[in-house]
């Protein structure tokens, strides 16, 4: 199935609020927690994914993503999945997917071709989930 995200449904969260989301630093693979705005983000959609029927959470080991699966998940029977493949994409993947657009995996780019590679198999690793 490499290449494709499996046929299923699923909801993507990404995590609250940290400080550096809001400074103008642009630091990669800092793993840094929620700030305040981000725990009270996560606090509000926490009602909304309660009532959702979400079987499984994945997220990437970062501080960020771990707390906010642990405020979002306090009220689902879901089975918790911390994974690796889910983790950072750096600033320079980020600014090439947004600026050159598919060219960047199509061109050959290949730290975008391993970034996309590497997320697919995230998101298709607990195919019995």
């Amino acid at each position: 199935m490499a290449g494709m995200i499996k046929k299923t449904g699923f909801y993507f969260i990404r995590h609250g609020q940290t400080d550096y989301n809001v400074s103008n630093l642009k630091i990669d693979h800092e793993d840094v927690s929620l700030n305040s705005v981000g725990f009270k983000q996560a606090k509000e959609i926490e009602p909304i994914i309660a009532g959702l029927p979400v079987k499984t959470i994945c997220c990437s080991p970062l501080k960020r993503a771990v707390e906010t699966k642990q405020i979002i998940s306090a009220r689902l029977p879901a089975t918790l999945h911390e994974m690796p493949s889910l983790g950072e994409c750096s600033f320079k993947i980020w600014y090439d997917m947004t600026e050159l657009g598919p060219t960047a995996y199509l061109n050959g780019q290949d730290h975008v071709k391993s970034f996309i590679h590497r997320v697919l198999e995230g998101l298709n690793e607990n195919e019995e989930d």
